[in-house]
C-alpha cells in the first residue's frame, strides 16, 4: 500500500465506498424527517388547503421554519359560534310587567264587551218573563222582542253601562291585584296636595281635553272632506237622559259620577301607572293615558281622554294618590253631564249659552293657571332602571298581552268609526 500524506492515518479507500452506500440508503421511516436548516427541495410537496379543500397536508417540521417556508396553520375543525349576548334583567322584568298589564287591559276591554252581550240578551228576556209580554215573542221573535225591550227602556240601558262597568272593570281589577301583586290600599294615601290644587288641576284638565276635542273633530271633518265620502264618522257615545224618572237617574249617576271615576282610576292610575313607574314617570304616565284613551273604544273620545288623562297621571304621581284624580274625573263627569242636560231639556238657545260659557271660562281658566304656574310645573322621571324611553317603549310593545290588547282596541275604533 502506497503512502500517501492526505489521507488520514488508518483511512482505507474501500471506506469511502462504504460511506457512499450507507448515504444513499435511508430508512423509509426517516425519508419525510428533514434536518434543521436544509434548504428547499423543488420536489418537496407544500401546503395546499385545509381539508376538504386540499388533501396534501403535511405536519409542520420540527424545529424553527427557515425562511420562506410554507408552514400551515393548526387545523381545529368547526369554528366555534360567539357565546349569546346576555339578556338585560331590567328588560326581561319589564317584559314581564307590561305583558301582565296589556292582558289586564285586554281582559277590561273584552269582558265590557262580553258582560255587555251577556246583559242585552238576559234583562230584557227576564223583562219580559216577569211583565208577561211572552206574546211579543210569538209576534216579532226571540231577539227582535229583545232588542225591542232594550231600545225602548231607558232603566236596562243605564243598569247595562252599570252592570258593565262594575264587573268589567272589577275583574280587571282583580286580575291585575293578583298578577302585580300590588294591594289596593297603598293607592289611598294622603293626597301630599289640598283642595286648591285639586281644583286648579280640574280645570286644566278639562280646558285640555276640550282644546284636544275640539282640534279632533276640525282635523277630521278637513281629512274627510279631502278624502271625499268614505262613510266614516266621528260621533260620541249617546250619554243623553231621556228619562228623568228615580231608577233611571240613580243608575246614570251611579255610572257616570261614582263607578267610573273610581274603577278607572284604580286600574289605570293605579294598577297600570303604578306598575311601571320604576322605569320612569313619565314612560308610566304616557303608556297609562294611552291605555285609558283606547279603553273607551271610540275615536271621538281617545284623543282628549289620553291627552287628559296625562294630566291626571301627573297630578296622581305629584299627589301620591289617586283621591285627587277621582276627584278630577268626578267633576269632569259632572260637568259633562250638565252640558248633556241642557241640551236634552232646556231650549236650544239656553243650552247652547251653557255650554259656550262652561267652555270659554274653563279654556280661559286652564291658560291662565298653566301660565301663572309655569314655573312649578315640573316632575322628576326617577328612572330606576338602566332603560331609556326607547327601549322601554320597544320592550312594552313587543309583548304578547300588549299587542292582543291594542290589536282589540284599534279593531273597535276602526269598527266604531266606520
Amino acid at each position: 500500500m502506497d503512502f500517501n500524506p492526505q489521507t488520514p492515518m488508518g483511512h482505507h479507500p474501500s471506506d469511502d465506498q462504504q460511506l457512499s452506500n450507507q448515504q444513499t440508503t435511508i430508512p423509509i421511516n426517516q425519508q419525510n424527517k428533514i434536518p434543521q436548516g436544509t434548504p428547499p427541495n423543488q420536489n418537496q410537496q407544500v401546503f395546499s388547503g385545509y381539508p376538504p379543500y386540499g388533501n396534501q397536508y403535511q405536519a409542520p417540521q420540527q424545529g424553527y421554519p427557515y425562511p420562506g417556508q410554507q408552514v400551515p396553520p393548526p387545523y381545529y375543525g368547526q369554528p366555534i359560534p360567539a357565546p349569546p349576548k346576555p339578556s338585560n334583567p331590567q328588560k326581561v322584568f319589564l317584559k314581564k310587567v307590561a305583558n301582565r298589564v296589556g292582558l289586564g287591559c285586554l281582559i277590561c276591554v273584552a269582558g265590557y264587551a262580553l258582560f255587555s252581550y251577556l246583559f242585552l240578551f238576559l234583562a230584557p228576556l227576564i223583562t219580559l218573563l216577569v211583565t208577561g209580554q211572552t206574546q211579543l215573542i210569538d209576534q216579532m221573535g226571540l231577539f227582535r222582542a229583545i232588542l225591542y225591550i232594550y231600545q225602548s227602556s231607558t232603566e236596562l240601558q243605564w243598569a247595562m253601562q252599570l252592570f258593565v262597568s262594575v264587573f268589567g272593570c272589577g275583574v280587571a281589577i282583580l286580575s291585575l291585584r293578583k298578577m302585580l301583586n300590588i294591594k289596593i290600599k297603598s293607592f289611598f294615601h294622603k293626597p301630599e296636595h289640598g283642595l286648591r290644587y285639586i281644583a286648579q288641576g280640574s280645570i286644566v284638565q278639562l280646558g285640555i281635553s276640550m282644546a284636544a276635542s275640539m282640534a279632533l273633530t276640525i282635523l277630521t271633518s278637513l281629512c274627510l272632506g279631502l278624502m271625499g265620502d268614505v262613510g266614516g264618522s266621528i260621533s260620541s257615545p249617546d250619554f243623553s237622559l231621556r228619562e228623568l224618572n228615580p231608577i233611571t237617574v240613580t243608575l246614570y249617576l251611579l255610572s257616570l259620577l261614582v263607578v267610573a271615576p273610581i274603577f278607572e282610576e284604580i286600574l289605570f292610575r293605579g294598577f297600570v301607572l303604578r306598575a311601571l313607574q320604576r322605569y320612569g314617570n313619565i314612560f308610566a304616565i304616557a303608556v297609562s293615558s294611552i291605555c285609558f284613551g283606547l279603553y273607551h273604544g271610540n275615536l271621538s273620545q281617545f284623543v282628549p281622554t289620553a291627552i287628559g288623562a296625562c294630566i291626571m297621571g301627573y297630578i296622581a304621581v305629584k299627589s301620591n294618590s289617586l283621591i285627587p284624580g277621582m276627584v278630577i274625573h268626578l267633576i269632569n263627569n259632572l260637568i259633562s253631564t250638565v252640558q248633556v242636560l241642557a241640551i236634552d231639556y232646556l231650549p236650544d238657545t239656553w243650552s247652547t249659552a251653557i255650554n259656550v260659557s262652561l267652555n270659554l271660562l274653563i279654556f280661559g281658566g286652564a291658560i291662565l293657571i298653566l301660565i301663572l304656574n309655569a314655573k312649578r310645573i315640573s316632575l322628576k322621571n326617577n328612572n330606576m332602571s338602566n332603560l331609556s324611553n326607547g327601549e322601554c317603549v320597544a320592550a312594552t310593545i313587543a309583548t304578547p298581552g300588549m299587542i292582543l290588547f291594542l290589536v282589540y282596541s284599534l279593531w273597535q275604533i276602526i269598527t266604531y268609526f266606520f
